[in-house]
């Protein structure tokens, strides 16, 4: 492996925002009156979440562990990990209340780290057999290793989420890694009116945009915040595609990333925006109706199916009297 490829992980991403106003509009009361309307709280999806840690007791952790050193100490020392996990699975507020939290420590206090720690924690989390890794992280360089394990886990069918960065201001493609590599969403940001987060990175690699500004949350320290970037956007979708895999469990991920693309609301700017921005009602609406049209037709076949052999049957007993 490339020395490079062994750089720091910039993870710059959080924006820490402490605006109490919040708008009609704000994407977690939506998001919660969607999920509310139809039953959804991530029960049993499995999340594996790749931060800084977390220190708190209000989520459900199924299992921790510390890939840096290599133990089940996962305190964070930052406060990131306990900020995107708290948006994602908080009893309180979270997206998926109900999802089980697979919390693998990745970085320390500095918020940086080694890919090779990022590729230990997604080992780890293909071998805990999780739906879904959160990576709310990212580095400037190109991994072979990296984009490996990546393959090894899409081959489980394992659905890899990462923020594309927070870099946005430049006017140079700087979507990080490993939101740049087949395979793994890339998210980006939009602020509470739906537009560009200004700080979300542009360039190739972003799948989806999703809420990223101005989310609720709780440190490390137990206070509740506000926070902005696209960390919280990867968090939010991540919660939100515990939902979908909630409502279909055997949904795959070209199924999953067809399913944001096609039901986005598009723009223009492909640069800034890539294919679109979530749009969790319309997407959850369609996914329930192919769901109930998926159990309509196995319903159907099944009763054709044993419908052919009661007839079979008959015809056969019908036969064997007729022989006497």
């Amino acid at each position: 492996m490339n020395k490079k490829c062994f750089c720091t992980i910039l993870v710059t991403f959080i924006f820490f925002a402490n605006m109490p106003i919040v708008s009609a509009d704000d994407p977690q009361h939506r998001i919660k009156a969607i999920a509310d309307k139809y039953g959804l709280t991530g029960k049993g999806v499995s999340i594996a979440i790749l931060d800084t840690g977390y220190s708190g007791s209000n989520i459900n952790i199924i299992k921790k562990y510390n890939v840096v050193y290599e133990g089940d100490d996962i305190e964070d020392k930052n406060g990131h990990g306990s900020l995107t996990a708290n948006i994602i699975g908080s009893k309180d507020f979270g997206i998926a209340p109900e999802a089980e939290l697979y919390i693998i420590k990745v970085m320390e206090k500095n918020i940086s780290g080694k890919y090779d720690a990022v590729i230990k924690g997604i080992e780890k989390a293909i071998r805990y057999d999780v739906d879904i890794i959160l990576m709310s992280l990212g580095g400037t360089k190109y991994s072979e290793k990296m984009e490996s394990i990546i393959k090894k886990a899409l081959e489980k069918d394992i659905v890899l989420i990462s923020a594309v960065g927070n870099d946005g201001l430049s006017q140079k493609d700087t979507i990080r890694y490993p939101a740049k590599l087949d395979g793994v969403i890339g998210v980006g940001a939009v602020n509470q009116s739906g537009r560009r987060w200004f700080q979300s990175s542009k360039g190739r690699g972003i799948d989806i945009m999703a809420p990223g500004e101005n989310l609720k949350s709780v440190d490390q320290n137990k206070n509740e915040t506000r926070i902005s970037g696209t960390s919280v956007a990867a968090a939010y979708l991540a919660g939100f595609l515990s939902l979908m895999l909630q409502e279909k469990k055997n949904i795959t991920n070209e199924q999953i990333v067809n399913m944001l693309s096609n039901y986005s609301k598009k723009e223009k700017d492909v640069i800034s925006y890539g294919k679109g921005v979530l749009n969790e009602k319309e997407t959850l609406k369609h996914l329930r109706r192919a769901n109930i049209y998926s159990i309509v037709l196995k319903t159907g076949i099944i009763l054709f199916v044993l419908l052919i052999m009661y007839f079979l049957i008959y015809k056969f007993k019908g036969k064997r009297r007729f022989s006497y």
